[in-house]
């Protein structure tokens, strides 16, 4: 049997039990009671406090739940906000924060005999202390009758541009939405930015960035060509209106001929730089990456491997990028040593050539991990830059226990990535390889960091946080007989 959760400050207490339970640092975020599967913790930092966003169904059908710390993750509400407004399934959900603004976008049955998706946002303009009384339906299907799905976000104050897959046309297109004054109005409708014949070809995982003067690029796969390259389009006009011609970034003079996934994108310090994974180079997978000075009108005209291990000798995926202090950073997964691990490398903002050896102005490669390299399955890094200070989690399984249970760690540079910790640093508290981590996500806030992730530490997944120090690792304590 167990307890029920007491809080003390940073720490959860496990009482009424007829089993010693140990004591842990993490927080319980969730705030729910009994059997609740909670998934997709999807959360943003700014000056109004951390922010986070999540599926559960503690109600019988998933509903988009949100909570807030105001202190960098030390102490959060209670009890979280439904932000759904109706009681369909909605799941899936994304964040992006600004100031005080904060917008939640998620996909939604509500509208559909058939259960298709329809994208909904619902806003807040006062650090998600109070919410609009009604959500928003963003694509332009008020019956349902078509499936639009994976919807990302990002914000600059007022202003906030949405992006998704929508099947309206046939195959999926990609629509953006976009709002001048947080929310209280959208384009009239949403515009469309792929610019081949409608819903003649799969577009699809779209992700999207702003400058913060206006200016607002998408990346998405596509397959008008056959395999799936990346394409590009841009927006000079707060996204109002988009290039008449979207751009293939994949690069190479053969459309369509080997298969590129999940792109991801960062744009800032007069930039924008996208990476994603293909097997152009052969079975296995290579990190990729291309960038633009000129707001995603201008791309290099090759892009450039990442990695720089022999060619096809290993998979090399799920690559993040981050701009900062003049930098554009990447880290990925890799099992060039057998099992995964994690790597890092950055080059100086502007510069194209991603040689296989490090030049000046470029950082050598380097493996975060502390662990035997490929001893051990390390999955889903996620990055933080903040200037100087680069911040890396990810889901590693040394310590599994035959289950295939995993815990989340951290590495971090204070030097814009020229130098790393020699100790990896574990973040969730209980005992190494007992429970299952999914959905990371790690974010520097003041002297310190917050960190926040689902694992199954109940029997459950629960949606977890913890505020730690720089370079502090988690303390685990036995449970007392």
């Amino acid at each position: 049997m167990r307890g029920r959760y007491v809080w003390f400050g940073a720490l959860i207490l496990l009482i009424g039990c007829t089993e010693p339970e140990e004591i842990t640092e993490d927080i319980n975020v969730d705030g729910a009671d009994g059997d609740v599967e909670a998934k997709v913790p999807r959360a943003c930092t700014t000056s109004s406090g951390v922010h986070v966003v999540w599926h559960d169904n503690r109600d019988g059908k998933n509903a988009i739940q949100y909570n807030r710390s105001s202190n960098g993750g030390e102490a959060w509400m209670p009890s979280p906000i439904t932000l759904n407004t109706d009681k369909a399934a909605a799941t899936k959900p994304a964040i992006a924060c600004d100031g005080d603004y904060v917008y939640v976008v998620w996909e939604d049955v509500r509208d559909s005999e058939y259960g298709y998706q329809n994208i909904y946002i619902n806003t807040s303009d006062d650090g998600g202390r109070h919410w609009s009384e009604e959500d928003t339906q963003l694509d332009a299907d008020p019956e349902g009758d078509h499936i639009s799905i994976t919807p990302q976000v990002v914000a600059d104050g007022d202003n906030a541009y949405v992006v998704w897959a929508d099947g309206v046309n046939g195959a999926y297109d990609i629509y953006v939405q976009a709002t001048t004054n947080g929310g209280k109005r959208w384009l009239d409708e949403p515009v469309r930015v792929d610019t081949n014949a409608d819903g003649a070809a799969y577009s699809a995982n779209p992700q999207i960035g702003t400058d913060g003067d206006g200016t607002v690029v998408v990346v998405w796969e596509d397959r008008r060509d056959g395999a799936s390259d990346i394409y590009a389009n841009f927006s000079t006009n707060k996204g109002a209106t988009w290039s008449e011609d979207d751009i293939r970034i994949d690069g190479g003079d053969d459309k369509g001929a080997s298969d590129s996934f999940a792109p991801q994108l960062a744009m800032g310090e007069g930039a924008v730089y996208a990476v994603w994974h293909d097997n152009r180079h052969g079975e296995n997978q290579a990190v990729m990456i291309n960038g633009s000075t000129e707001g995603g009108a201008d791309w290099w005209n090759d892009a450039q491997r990442v990695e720089t291990d022999a060619l096809d000798i290993a998979d090399s995926q799920a690559p993040r990028v981050g701009l900062g202090a003049g930098r554009v950073h990447v880290v990925w997964q890799d099992n060039r040593a057998g099992g995964y691990d994690i790597f890092y490398r950055s080059k100086e903002i502007g510069e194209k050539e991603w040689d296989l050896e490090a030049d000046e102005g470029e950082t050598e490669e380097v493996r975060l991990e502390s662990d035997w390299p490929g001893e051990a399955q390390s999955y889903e890094p996620v990055l933080d830059v903040v200037g100087s200070s680069v911040m890396v989690a990810w889901r590693d399984f040394r310590n599994d226990t035959g289950d295939s249970t995993n815990d989340l760690y951290y590495n971090y540079s204070n030097d814009g990535g020229e130098s790393w910790q020699g100790d990896d640093f574990r973040i969730n508290s209980t005992a190494p390889g007992s429970t299952f981590v999914t959905d990371p996500y790690i974010r520097r806030v003041e002297d310190g960091f917050a960190a926040i992730w689902a694992d199954g530490r109940t029997g459950q997944s629960r949606i977890w946080a913890a505020a730690r120090e720089i370079g502090a690792e988690s303390k685990y304590e036995e449970p007392e007989e």
